[in-house]
């Protein structure tokens, strides 16, 4: 059954999102590669693909707090609205890219591991891991090797100290 009631706002907002996304996507990527500005931008900057998207979320999210903190400001380029449209947008392809990369198989970076757990679990394998002197600081902190663990069962990756990460590690 075709509904006749007029769109919620919510379903206005997601026809606004893909429009949007529709006519960008055409001046910004190639059609074979869903996120290779991202994947282009991601490279130059010696970050993950992830992490560039990201960035552009907290860049607008940094443009939404400025454009709501100052009542007298009228923008000239870029609207409340424009800058929210813009983060929504960015969210999902962080969620597209994300979805792509866990239907591809790809396993998560120990940071992103390390955020996937509550705050209980991630006690309880710190609990679990017995600490160890490195002769090398922590590369996320610079703290001494003293206060390093080798987290239980779990293969530590370059993305955050290479071989140890520091026992005062906060999620991102």
């Amino acid at each position: 059954m075709i509904s006749t009631a007029p769109p919620t706002y919510f379903e206005k907002v997601i026809a606004k999102i893909t429009e949007m996304h529709n006519k960008k996507k055409q001046d910004y990527t190639a059609s074979h590669r869903e996120f290779g500005n991202f994947e282009d931008a991601a490279k130059h900057a010696g970050i993950t693909t992830a992490q560039a998207i990201e960035n552009l979320i907290g860049t607008k999210e940094a443009r939404r707090q400025n454009l709501e903190n100052v009542s007298q400001r009228n923008p000239i380029n870029e609207s409340l609205e424009d800058t929210l449209l813009d983060r929504a947008v960015y969210a999902c392809i962080r969620l597209a890219h994300y979805m792509s990369e866990k239907e591809a198989g790809k396993p998560m970076t120990t940071r992103e591991y390390l955020n996937s757990l509550s705050n209980e679990q991630l006690v309880d394998k710190i609990a679990e891991s017995q600490p160890y002197v490195n002769p090398r600081p922590c590369k996320h902190c610079g703290h001494a090797a003293s206060r390093h663990y080798n987290i239980a069962g779990l293969k530590l990756d370059n993305d955050m100290s290479g071989s140890d990460i520091c026992g005062k590690y906060e999620p991102l």
